[in-house]
């Protein structure tokens, strides 16, 4: 039990210690915080660039590119562990979601789909760092709606809008737009009788 303690007092240290760093790459509001495994790659190095209302937690990954992107969140938002927002473009998410564990949501293709500039991009990337202009990559920015429930393993596509109150199934592939109260159900689910 003694043990178990000291773990909790460790993970609490370094959980406010990421915050703590993060507040310096992006705006999180009142209690906002990340836990040991949060992460955000502000590549901008535009601290407005990444907002989060208050009473968020995050533990997966928050990033912007080199060239652009903005990430706006709302208040009371929960991204699960290994769940990942890039943005190129812009993502517009509302207060009260709920992104469970590994999920990704994506304003571009992150990589030009010409395979000689993929190529260059990669080779910047791996030399230089994030090019700060587009090297020709796709973008298209997505919004969600209040209180969207997204759940395990789903794939958000750029250029997608997801309305109030969605359901986004366990590993769905979301690449239309998802009305208000709409469910999009996951790919293994069993049709209800």
């Amino acid at each position: 039990m003694f043990s178990s303690l000291i773990l909790t007092a460790r993970e609490k240290l370094l959980a406010s210690l990421v915050t703590s760093a993060a507040r310096r790459d992006a705006v999180l509001g009142m209690s906002t915080k990340l836990s040991s495994e949060g992460r955000v790659f502000n590549i901008r190095n535009d601290r407005s660039a990444i907002q989060v209302g208050a009473n968020g937690t995050i533990r997966g990954e928050l990033l912007t590119f080199g060239f652009g992107g903005r990430i706006e969140i709302g208040e009371w938002f929960y991204l699960g562990p290994m769940s990942t927002i890039w943005s190129a473009s812009e993502v517009i998410i509302g207060d009260r979601v709920l992104v469970s564990h590994s999920v990704a949501i994506h304003d571009s293709d992150s990589h030009p789909t010409d395979p000689q500039m993929r190529f260059a991009q990669t080779k910047q990337i791996l030399t230089s760092g994030h090019p700060r202009e587009n090297p020709g990559v796709k973008t298209t920015p997505v919004r969600i709606g209040n209180d969207v429930w997204i759940g395990m393993g789903a794939i958000i596509l750029k250029g997608v809008t997801i309305g109030d109150r969605a359901i986004i199934g366990a590993r769905s592939v979301v690449k239309t737009d998802v009305p208000a109260d709409g469910f999009v159900p996951s790919p293994t689910s069993e049709p209800n009788p």
